[in-house]
């Protein structure tokens, strides 16, 4: 899911923006905040996606601070693998090793017709969608006397939308 494309040159910046004013090093602490906010801590289910299997846990709490999510498999088990060699035990002891904590960023939140969750998932996809796209390694590495947004998301998501849109010249 891509976000809509914001109006970057706007001359009012919608109010999560204004929020996300932060140092490169204060980025996961509000991305913490954020998530704490809008996330329920347990009692949600999530299809923990990887690039060979899918599986549907359930939430049983959330730490917020790894960003990750504490799960166990849900009942009645589902479950699809990619490779026919990766079993339902596999992904059983994948879980233990992982201790059942996994990032957030891996679980795809799971929703009915109520649309009860549809908050949570679409936080979670805003998350995955930074780290994926707009948020680099060295980033931290970086000086810490400018504001993030100014210096790195605004034109890094200039750049993802000039992509998509085909305005970047070849």
């Amino acid at each position: 899911m891509v976000p809509p494309r914001p109006d970057l040159a706007a001359e009012k910046e919608p109010a999560s923006w204004k929020e996300a004013d932060c140092k490169a090093s204060e980025v996961k602490e509000f991305t913490v905040s954020f998530l704490e906010k809008v996330l329920e801590p347990s009692g949600w289910w999530a299809v923990w996606h990887t690039n060979v299997f899918e599986v549907l846990v359930e939430v049983t709490n959330v730490d917020f601070p790894s960003l990750k999510a504490v799960v166990r498999l849900a009942e009645p088990c589902i479950y699809e693998s990619k490779l026919s060699t990766f079993t339902l035990a596999n992904v059983k002891e994948l879980l233990d090793l992982k201790e059942f904590h996994l990032p957030l960023q891996e679980l795809w939140v799971v929703s009915d017709d109520s649309h009860e969750f549809h908050q949570m998932a679409l936080a979670i996809e805003h998350v995955r969608f930074f780290y994926k796209h707009i948020w680099r390694s060295w980033d931290e590495e970086e000086e810490d006397e400018y504001d993030y947004f100014v210096r790195c998301v605004e034109p890094r998501l200039r750049l993802y939308y000039d992509i998509l849109e085909d305005r970047v010249p070849s």
